[in-house]
Protein backbone atom coordinates (compact mmCIF):
# COMPACT_ATOMS: atom_id res chain seq x y z
CA UNK A 1 0.00 0.00 0.00
CA UNK A 2 3.12 2.59 0.67
CA UNK A 3 4.65 1.25 -2.62
CA UNK A 4 1.26 2.20 -4.38
CA UNK A 5 1.32 5.70 -2.34
CA UNK A 6 4.63 6.42 -2.83
CA UNK A 7 4.00 5.35 -6.79
CA UNK A 8 1.07 7.84 -7.07
CA UNK A 9 2.53 10.62 -5.52
CA UNK A 10 5.53 10.53 -7.53
CA UNK A 11 3.09 10.49 -10.91
CA UNK A 12 1.30 13.38 -9.64
CA UNK A 13 4.70 15.39 -8.78
CA UNK A 14 6.09 14.61 -12.49
CA UNK A 15 2.90 15.77 -13.83
CA UNK A 16 3.02 19.13 -11.95
CA UNK A 17 6.63 19.16 -12.50
CA UNK A 18 5.97 18.53 -16.23
CA UNK A 19 3.03 21.26 -16.84
CA UNK A 20 5.33 23.94 -15.54
CA UNK A 21 7.97 23.31 -17.78
CA UNK A 22 5.60 23.86 -20.77
CA UNK A 23 7.04 26.68 -22.71
CA UNK A 24 4.15 29.34 -23.73
CA UNK A 25 3.51 30.80 -26.99
CA UNK A 26 4.84 34.14 -28.16
CA UNK A 27 3.03 37.27 -26.88
CA UNK A 28 0.43 38.33 -29.03
CA UNK A 29 -0.51 41.73 -28.34
CA UNK A 30 -1.89 43.92 -31.20
CA UNK A 31 1.60 46.05 -30.50
CA UNK A 32 3.72 42.60 -30.98
CA UNK A 33 1.42 41.55 -33.93
CA UNK A 34 2.07 45.03 -35.43
CA UNK A 35 5.66 45.05 -34.68
CA UNK A 36 8.27 44.04 -37.92
CA UNK A 37 8.49 44.79 -41.58
CA UNK A 38 5.07 44.93 -43.60
CA UNK A 39 4.70 45.67 -47.56
CA UNK A 40 1.73 47.30 -49.06
CA UNK A 41 0.51 44.72 -51.62
CA UNK A 42 -2.77 46.40 -53.06
CA UNK A 43 -4.23 49.95 -52.71
CA UNK A 44 -7.62 50.76 -53.35
CA UNK A 45 -9.73 54.64 -53.78
CA UNK A 46 -13.15 54.19 -53.14
CA UNK A 47 -14.25 55.03 -56.28
CA UNK A 48 -18.33 54.71 -56.63
CA UNK A 49 -17.97 56.81 -53.07
CA UNK A 50 -19.79 54.23 -51.08
CA UNK A 51 -17.57 53.83 -48.13
CA UNK A 52 -17.04 50.65 -48.77
CA UNK A 53 -13.62 48.64 -49.53
CA UNK A 54 -15.35 46.56 -53.37
CA UNK A 55 -13.32 44.54 -54.84
CA UNK A 56 -13.07 45.97 -58.06
CA UNK A 57 -11.65 48.63 -56.29
CA UNK A 58 -8.85 46.86 -55.04
CA UNK A 59 -5.35 47.32 -57.38
CA UNK A 60 -2.26 45.63 -56.76
CA UNK A 61 1.08 47.56 -56.84
CA UNK A 62 2.13 49.52 -59.88
CA UNK A 63 5.35 48.44 -61.55
CA UNK A 64 8.54 50.40 -60.28
CA UNK A 65 6.41 51.43 -57.03
CA UNK A 66 7.42 49.52 -53.59
CA UNK A 67 6.04 50.49 -50.50
CA UNK A 68 7.55 48.90 -46.58
CA UNK A 69 7.10 49.96 -43.45
CA UNK A 70 9.19 48.95 -40.40
CA UNK A 71 7.18 48.89 -37.04
CA UNK A 72 10.04 49.38 -34.45
CA UNK A 73 8.93 47.94 -30.88
CA UNK A 74 9.58 51.11 -29.28
CA UNK A 75 6.80 52.58 -31.42
CA UNK A 76 9.25 54.08 -33.95
CA UNK A 77 9.32 52.82 -37.78
CA UNK A 78 10.59 53.90 -41.14
CA UNK A 79 8.32 54.04 -44.17
CA UNK A 80 10.18 53.22 -47.10
CA UNK A 81 8.78 54.01 -50.57
CA UNK A 82 10.29 53.27 -53.87
CA UNK A 83 9.17 55.06 -57.30
CA UNK A 84 11.70 54.25 -60.23
CA UNK A 85 14.12 52.49 -58.52
CA UNK A 86 14.60 55.74 -56.26
CA UNK A 87 13.79 55.04 -52.67
CA UNK A 88 12.76 57.50 -50.50
CA UNK A 89 12.31 57.07 -46.18
CA UNK A 90 9.97 58.41 -44.05
CA UNK A 91 10.56 58.83 -40.38
CA UNK A 92 7.77 58.37 -38.33
CA UNK A 93 6.16 57.91 -34.58
CA UNK A 94 3.40 55.26 -34.28
CA UNK A 95 0.79 54.17 -32.00
CA UNK A 96 -2.64 51.80 -31.34
CA UNK A 97 -5.12 53.49 -29.25
CA UNK A 98 -8.34 51.44 -28.55
CA UNK A 99 -5.72 48.53 -29.01
CA UNK A 100 -6.41 47.19 -32.31
CA UNK A 101 -8.90 49.64 -34.09
CA UNK A 102 -6.90 52.54 -34.94
CA UNK A 103 -3.34 53.01 -36.07
CA UNK A 104 -1.89 56.40 -35.85
CA UNK A 105 1.13 57.09 -37.60
CA UNK A 106 2.63 60.64 -36.76
CA UNK A 107 5.43 61.37 -39.75
CA UNK A 108 8.42 63.78 -38.99
CA UNK A 109 8.12 67.27 -40.18
CA UNK A 110 4.38 66.21 -41.70
CA UNK A 111 1.08 65.71 -40.69
CA UNK A 112 0.03 62.41 -38.79
CA UNK A 113 -2.36 60.08 -40.43
CA UNK A 114 -5.05 58.00 -38.16
CA UNK A 115 -5.68 54.79 -40.23
CA UNK A 116 -9.12 52.37 -39.37
CA UNK A 117 -7.92 49.00 -38.87
CA UNK A 118 -10.19 46.98 -40.87
CA UNK A 119 -9.27 43.36 -40.47
CA UNK A 120 -6.23 43.11 -38.38
CA UNK A 121 -3.61 39.78 -37.99
CA UNK A 122 -0.19 38.69 -37.78
CA UNK A 123 0.07 38.12 -41.65
CA UNK A 124 -2.26 40.60 -43.62
CA UNK A 125 -4.05 43.90 -42.06
CA UNK A 126 -6.26 46.56 -43.94
CA UNK A 127 -5.84 49.86 -43.10
CA UNK A 128 -8.61 52.64 -44.08
CA UNK A 129 -7.73 56.34 -44.32
CA UNK A 130 -10.88 58.72 -43.76
CA UNK A 131 -8.67 61.79 -43.72
CA UNK A 132 -9.10 62.65 -47.55
CA UNK A 133 -12.39 63.51 -49.33
CA UNK A 134 -12.39 59.89 -50.99
CA UNK A 135 -11.53 57.29 -48.62
CA UNK A 136 -8.55 54.72 -49.37
CA UNK A 137 -7.38 51.46 -47.97
CA UNK A 138 -3.62 49.86 -47.64
CA UNK A 139 -3.62 46.44 -47.32
CA UNK A 140 -0.30 45.38 -46.23
CA UNK A 141 1.47 42.14 -45.74
CA UNK A 142 4.16 41.20 -42.91
CA UNK A 143 7.45 40.00 -44.33
CA UNK A 144 8.84 37.24 -43.41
Amino acid sequence: MKKLLLHISFVCLSGVFFISCVKKGPDTTPTTIMTGHWQVVQTATDDNNNHQLDNEELRNMAAGVTDYYLFNANHTGTEEVTYNGTPTDYNFVWALPNSSQFLQIFLEGHDSTTYHIVTFSPANTTLLDTSQSIYSWKVIKKKS
